[in-house]
């Protein structure tokens, strides 16, 4: 039987990219959007390159409390651009550089995540192509999220887990009542 493909890992290769890259770059837009949240206009600054936040410090405000997001998002703003090699260098001899191959251009965390969001517009237009193999796709994929969410929840926070059990368990319930009363 031929492996199903995740829809990550579709959309790495259309893009020519890691599977690592698609979920930073699912992390970052996560970041992106609570920060919108937190403050509003600060999408726009952010994808256009009038600040230039470290990736890490774009996916910490997705994790963080919404009461702090407002504070993190104003550091972003604050964050400088990391020094270019050759300034570190100024008053040194300049160290024997390699003839160097041009490198390809990989695209930025910005460019990947704006890739990402037209591919996933496109996909909830209906154009007909769809078959049953690609619902099933779908499906499984987001079985397979939310089973990584869900242990990732438990996990990392047995203590929360054991004084909201109830509420786990209700949700717990609900969903297997949805799939009980899907056929």
């Amino acid at each position: 039987m031929i492996l199903k493909e995740k829809t990550c890992e579709r959309i790495a290769a259309e893009n020519g990219v890691a599977r690592n890259t698609v979920i930073r770059a699912e992390q970052f837009a996560n970041g992106v959007d609570a920060a919108e949240e937190a403050v509003p206009g600060i999408k726009q600054e952010i994808l256009t390159g009038s600040i230039k936040p470290t990736e890490k410090a774009v996916t910490a405000i997705a994790k963080a409390p919404p009461e702090e997001r407002p504070a993190l998002v104003q550091q972003l703003r604050q964050t400088k651009e990391p020094e270019k090699p050759e300034e570190k260098h100024k008053d040194k001899e300049k160290p024997q550089e390699k003839p160097r191959e041009k490198p390809k251009r990989k695209r930025s965390v910005a460019e990947t995540l704006q890739a990402i969001r037209e591919m996933s517009e496109k996909m909830l237009q209906p154009t007909g192509e769809t078959n049953a193999e690609d619902i099933c796709y779908e499906l499984e994929d987001a079985l397979d999220s939310m089973i990584f969410r869900w242990n990732t929840c438990l996990q990392n926070n047995p203590e929360l887990c054991l004084s909201g059990i109830e509420g786990i368990r209700r949700i717990g319930e609900q969903g297997v009542e949805f799939i009980k009363n899907f056929e």
